[in-house]
């Protein structure tokens, strides 16, 4: 699908779907706009988790309330559809429920159950480049990185630092020599600076046998697939199997298939189908 098309029927379908008390028209670059809620009249914090938050996802504490992101009122925010996809399937002590374990196992085969399995919302690795994923699980030794997209316009293309090459040489250098099995003879500055440098960064996470990463989307973001796979024929090693575009819709559909009850999460986000 057109991506101007896609954005206009999701947005026209979340303000349908949203609940009728909540206020709209919040501001964005000094325009009042229907998508947005408006967070002028009260406590942001309390109409985010009142109006964006889904009945299941409001349930126990809410992990991300020091992590919300500057547009996290805005009702397609992808830092919230993520957290109302996969709160519900996490406990208070954040460990996950089997149910999650098993849908995300479909993609990640080494991944296992332990009593040990922790999960993570805006997770950002210790001693790590910076990149931050909207989700994580880990289980045993097995690692699950998941960045999340939904009207987002593009994956980012280049580096916003003031001295991309420095960064390269200081930072990604080295990076690409210890995770030299994920890519290609094409892997370079221009290439990772400049034109894949967000799924570059995500996908460097990945280790045979030990760490997936996961890029979940919509099956209707054409645009966004088409990317992905030219970043893949180009800087990715065929035969590996730890780096996956997964469309939201299975993810859904594995849930929905074990009893799990997603239709407010299905009518907020998918109800424009």
């Amino acid at each position: 699908m057109d991506y101007s098309l896609f954005k206009k029927k999701v947005l026209e379908n979340l303000i349908d779907n949203c609940n009728k008390d909540a206020k709209l028209n919040g501001i964005y670059n000094g325009k009042k706009t229907p998508h947005i809620l408006n967070i002028e009249c009260g406590d942001r914090l309390s109409i985010i988790k009142k109006f964006n938050l889904t009945r299941a996802a409001r349930e126990g504490e809410f992990f991300i309330a020091d992590k919300l992101h500057r547009f996290a009122h805005h009702l397609n925010s992808s830092q919230i559809m993520c957290y109302n996809f996969f709160r519900p399937f996490i406990n208070n002590q954040k460990k996950p429920k089997k149910e999650l374990i098993e849908i995300i196992r479909s993609f990640c085969p080494l991944l296992q159950f332990n009593n040990d399995a922790i999960c993570e919302f805006e997770y950002v690795e210790q001693n790590g480049d910076g990149t931050n994923f909207d989700f994580y699980i880990r289980s045993g030794e097995i690692n699950v990185y998941c960045e999340i997209k939904y009207t987002e316009r593009k994956f980012s293309k280049s580096s916003s630092c003031k001295n991309p090459q420095k960064r390269y040489n200081d930072v990604y250098k080295t990076l690409i020599k210890n995770t030299q099995d994920l890519w290609t003879s094409k892997v370079s500055e221009k290439t990772v600076m400049h034109q894949y440098y967000q799924l570059f960064r995500n996908a460097s996470k990945a280790k045979k046998g030990k760490s997936y990463v996961l890029f979940i989307c919509p099956k209707d973001r054409e645009d966004l697939k088409h990317n992905y796979d030219e970043f893949s024929r180009e800087l990715l090693i065929n035969e590996n199997d730890m780096i996956q575009y997964v469309y939201w819709e299975q993810l859904i559909d594995m849930a929905v298939k074990k009893g799990v009850d997603l239709s407010e999460f299905i009518n907020k986000y998918f109800g424009y189908k």
